[in-house]
């Protein structure tokens, strides 16, 4: 029972952390480019 649920929370925090970094790498260059001005929208 305590193996079953060990490797359910395993496999749930897997997931979790596929999602945020899937987020991350979807989100990531419109925050960057939002913060952190690296080029002008005339050089874009």
């Amino acid at each position: 029972e305590s193996r079953f649920n060990e490797k359910l929370k395993v496999l749930t925090w897997s997931f979790f952390r596929q999602g945020i970094l899937k987020q991350v790498l979807t989100e990531g260059e419109r925050i960057i480019m939002t913060v952190f001005p690296v080029v002008t929208f005339a050089e874009q």
